[in-house]
């Protein structure tokens, strides 16, 4: 189900949708726990389920969008759309001791299970949902515009394709792009942007501070101290950075040219190094950094971020970062052919002085 909030001045609405779960909606019923929702809706006020709702109920505000596209054309005054998706069969499970059955175990075992959850109702109203996700769209042109604008000046991987449907594109919360840009966006009407933007940027940055604040703080309080839990793992990494993992068990340094979320778990990154064999060459590639395998979806508990298979050099130790700068510094000089001289120790019939060697590079 999606909720639709017009909650300002500026008429964006954020659209409430609720689903029985993270799948595809089709036709069947979820059956499963004695739950038996059918339900996909927009609403403009976050939903909930009410006094003598049944388990077989879905999640429902109280203020309808029958049809999403008319309901847009008649709200015109809008830049773009939030749409928060909440997940039925959770909510029921996480409030399963509200229900009071209304049968006894006979009747529910002559029942089919489908039918049973009409046997199970509330005694009062449940509290307001919390969404399982959150994403915008349904963005305007002059938003893509802007967006553009702010990706040029920021270095994001490009949002918005010439190509695409602006009514198809997403931006997933918790809107990484924006995390890792708030200091340059704090000042980025002092930067090459169009002032033709500067109110859409305003009303986009608005929302996402907003809604993001708590996340982006206990985020930013977990980075300070090396530390990460799942639920920011997609805020780790950002394009520029020095990424660091094992190869051939050394520690080696990769340019991070663009990240892709694969899922809550895994990420793709793509890198840039180089190869020296005689010569220097660029290499490009990919890594997969998985969340360690050990850990629940539901553990909130922390971990060092250095314990991950790849992790960006700013949060290992002050050595790891200098023996990566000299190492490299040390064979990006290979460019060019030097004299070395060497003396043994101690001369012997097996180690003997050396003059001078050409080394070409």
């Amino acid at each position: 189900m999606t909720d639709v909030d017009d909650d300002n001045a500026t008429a964006r609405p954020q659209l409430k949708q609720v689903r029985r779960d993270s799948g595809e909606l089709d036709e069947q019923p979820l059956q499963k726990a004695g739950y038996l929702i059918i339900h996909s809706a927009y609403y403009l006020d976050t939903p909930r389920l009410f006094a003598n709702d049944s388990k077989a109920e879905g999640l429902r505000g109280v203020t309808p969008v029958p049809d999403l596209e008319r309901f847009l054309e008649d709200n015109i005054d809008y830049d773009f759309v939030v749409e928060k998706e909440y997940d039925c069969e959770a909510y029921c499970r996480d409030h399963e001791t509200d229900f009071q059955s209304i049968g006894n175990s006979r009747l529910r075992s002559r029942i089919s299970e489908s039918e049973r959850a009409y046997l199970f109702t509330l005694t009062e109203d449940l509290p307001l949902a919390t969404p399982s996700s959150e994403s915008i769209t349904h963005f305007t042109p002059n938003m893509a515009e802007a967006l553009n604008a702010l990706d040029n000046l920021c270095q994001w991987d490009r949002i918005f394709d010439p190509s695409d449907d602006l009514e198809e594109v997403r931006l997933e919360a918790p809107y990484t792009n924006i995390y890792h840009s708030r200091k340059l966006l704090d000042d980025y009407k002092n930067k090459d942007v169009d002032p033709v933007y500067w109110s859409q940027i305003d009303a986009f940055q608005d929302y996402v501070l907003g809604a993001m604040s708590t996340d982006y703080v206990e985020a930013d309080a977990l980075f300070e101290k090396s530390e990460i839990t799942l639920r920011h793992f997609a805020k780790l990494f950002r394009k520029g950075d020095i990424v660091v993992m094992y190869i051939d068990n050394e520690r080696v340094g990769l340019l991070c040219e663009s990240i892709d979320r694969m899922n809550t778990w895994t990420q793709r990154l793509t890198y840039q190094s180089w190869e020296f064999d005689g010569l220097f060459q660029k290499k490009f590639g990919t890594l997969q950094v998985a969340w360690p395998s050990h850990r629940s979806a539901d553990d909130t508990t922390s971990i060092p971020i250095t314990s991950l298979s790849a992790f960006p050099v700013q949060f290992g130790d002050p050595e790891l970062k200098q023996s990566l700068k000299t190492r490299g510094l040390m064979l990006w000089d290979c460019r060019f052919g030097k004299y070395v001289s060497y003396e043994a120790p101690t001369p012997t019939p097996e180690l003997q002085k050396v003059g001078k060697i050409w080394w070409p590079t």
